[in-house]
């Protein structure tokens, strides 16, 4: 039997190996940016982040983080997600994070939010292509329901800020949940979503900061802060 030329197998294996190398550098190439992003995933899974792609999807996490926790601190533009169902009802077991609080009052909760009578409110209007009127009424609803639960709980406190909303924080003994609001015509809650866990992390340690600095600079949101906030708003309708 015709065994070929050995140097000629050889040779053949050899440029097949080349073309081979050529055609996988060119697809790494093409996909660089891709394989770039992977390559960055691994990395921040070796560090325990985990990427989700909407609220929704981490929710039951962030949830559970903060039934175990001591103390738990956001960072939220209006805190929509956190008082759904309580505002609609005026009932507390009607929001799983309040049920929460209601069920452990001891939990210390810090809720920092933006003044629905700060300019970026309507700048947040805008990138949202809503409607200025409609979101500073929401927000009002929203910061209301807050304030009375201030009022019910000792260890429940709110309070306003007015700068360029950017990050959304959710911070609990074990690790952070991360939003962001830069997003053009998205909802926060439609973002993506960081999970970042606290154990000799610099990232949770620097959020942790910068909601420390926020909180330092915001204002109490007392009866009658809100009152002044809902007088300001409604002058300007």
């Amino acid at each position: 039997m015709n065994q070929g030329n050995p140097g000629s197998n050889l040779g053949m294996n050899i440029i097949g190996s080349i073309l081979g190398g050529i055609f996988l550098l060119v697809i790494m190439w093409v996909y660089r940016n891709q394989f770039i992003a992977f390559v960055e995933r691994i990395k921040l899974l070796k560090q325990g982040i985990c990427c989700f792609p909407r609220y929704k999807s981490v929710e039951n996490k962030l949830l559970n983080a903060v039934s175990k926790s001591k103390s738990v601190s956001v960072l939220a533009f209006m805190g929509k997600e956190y008082l759904k169902g309580y505002t609609d009802t005026g009932n507390i077991e009607d929001s799983p994070f309040l049920e929460i609080i209601r069920v452990r009052p001891k939990i210390r909760v810090r809720f920092i939010v933006i003044d629905p009578s700060s300019s970026y409110t309507r700048v947040r209007a805008s990138e949202l292509r809503g409607e200025d009127d409609h979101l500073k009424a929401q927000m009002l609803s929203y910061i209301r329901s807050l304030c009375k639960l201030s009022e019910k709980f000792d260890s429940f406190q709110v309070r306003i800020y007015s700068s360029n909303p950017v990050w959304r924080l959710t911070i609990t003994d074990t690790g952070t949940f991360v939003g962001f609001y830069q997003s053009i015509n998205v909802k926060s809650y439609d973002n993506v979503f960081l999970m970042i866990p606290a154990k000799s992390n610099l990232i949770y340690d620097s959020l942790a900061k910068y909601f420390e600095e926020m909180w330092d600079k915001s204002e109490d949101l007392t009866i009658s802060v809100f009152k002044r906030i809902q007088k300001e708003v409604n002058n300007e309708n």
